[in-house]
């Protein structure tokens, strides 16, 4: 995703941590989220 991109799925889950409905949410580190890019040829 860009930076300017919204992420629903994100502030949906964050909403439900927020209001106790979920828990133990774990967020991806930077490291995480650039290996899991693609990377043109």
């Amino acid at each position: 995703m860009k930076w300017w991109q919204f992420d629903l799925g994100y502030w949906v889950i964050r909403s439900l941590e927020v209001t106790g409905m979920a828990w133990d949410v774990k967020s991806p580190t930077p490291g995480m989220i650039q290996a899991k890019q693609i990377t043109s040829v």
